[in-house]
């Protein structure tokens, strides 16, 4: 009995850690974000994106987003996949637009598409995020 007890603690406190720092992780996403430079076939394209209020995101608590793309304002929601440590991200018609590959205080990576997976050839486009 006692041996269960401390299986089922020692469980639940790895549990925790493990959303603990999931959840730390996500939340350095919750500001706005601003185009650094757009990678295509492995390749820095820095002229792509650099008109100011162009595609810009912001991520909120809420579990909801906003694009602002010269002057222009679009929302939806995001999510965030534990599994694969990214945050999918999608239209209020509940589309998916893409996902956040990579998350950190200075940097994220976003990869556009209507359909994961299913346009492999969008995937090859992966948009360098910084805090606006």
């Amino acid at each position: 009995m006692k041996t269960n007890l401390l299986i089922l603690l020692f469980t639940i406190f790895l549990l925790s850690c493990m959303t603990s720092k999931n959840s730390e992780n996500v939340s350095v996403l919750f500001k706005r974000w601003k185009i650094d430079y757009v990678e295509l076939n492995n390749q820095k394209m820095e002229e792509f994106g650099k008109e100011e209020g162009s595609m810009e995101y912001e991520f909120k608590k809420d579990n909801t987003y906003t694009v602002y793309d010269n002057g222009t304002e679009s929302n939806g929601k995001w999510e965030f996949n534990v599994e694969e440590k990214s945050v999918y991200f999608q239209n209020p018609y509940g589309e998916i637009e893409g996902k956040v590959t990579a998350i950190s205080k200075d940097k994220i990576i976003l990869i556009p598409t209507t359909k994961i997976g299913k346009h492999p050839e969008l995937e090859i486009v992966k948009f360098h995020y910084k805090p606006k």
